[in-house]
């Protein structure tokens, strides 16, 4: 008599398709973006879709709290054991991206720009994006050192993964276009106000951008 199999565990960070060093924005993005995608709101009668719903819901329930997120990077899945996960309404998914974990006005209009940037980028309007994102970095407050750093890497990774898209479609003018775009902004962030935050990762990106059109 054959014996049902239990299904493996997927790692959480692969689930949710982040590194282990993934900030706490990077979790909520990621966790939005599959959310909304297999809510089983928008896919009735689906099982498939509702079990990576709750893999993904469950991936993020951990990870999104310091405490679990610590136990599971020592222990694994026997750090955390039983993961309840809670009912998530549509408006639940936008707030989790929205909220800032601070109360800071500041926060919660960096958070705002960066949302909107990420909406654009998944549209394909980098230029745009690029814009909100540079919004987000003029109202980080300057004690915001790894927020800052974050979003200004983005910007690069954003521009990287333009270039590569457009090389695997052999539009090679776009990629042209594209990569001499990212060489000015990257220009002019060393000269703004917050250049002094990205210094360190600025010239490797210039180089790794370059390199994409040899």
């Amino acid at each position: 008599m054959a014996t049902a199999t239990v299904p493996k565990k997927r790692d959480y960070y692969k689930v949710l398709g982040v590194s282990r060093t993934a900030t706490d924005l990077d979790l909520k993005h990621a966790y939005r973006k599959l959310a909304l995608q297999y809510h089983p709101d928008r896919n009735p009668n689906n099982p498939k879709a509702e079990e990576c719903f709750k893999e993904a819901s469950e991936a993020y329930a951990v990870l999104a709290d310091s405490e679990k997120r610590a136990r599971y990077n020592k222990f694994g899945f026997a750090g955390v054991g039983e993961v309840k996960i809670p009912e998530t309404t549509f408006a639940d998914i936008f707030e989790i991206v929205k909220k800032a974990h601070a109360p800071k006005k500041t926060n919660q209009k960096v958070n705002d720009h960066d949302f909107n940037a990420r909406v654009l980028e998944k549209q394909g309007k980098y230029e745009e994006a690029e814009s909100e994102y540079i919004k987000a970095l003029k109202v980080t407050g300057r004690e915001e050192y790894g927020e800052r750093t974050n979003i200004a890497r983005h910007v690069f990774q954003m521009w990287e993964e333009a270039i590569r898209s457009d090389l695997r479609k052999e539009n090679k003018e776009a990629a042209k276009k594209h990569a001499e775009h990212a060489i000015k902004t990257l220009q002019s962030f060393k000269s703004a106000n917050f250049g002094s935050h990205t210094e360190n990762f600025l010239p490797s990106l210039m180089q790794s951008i370059s390199s994409l059109l040899e």
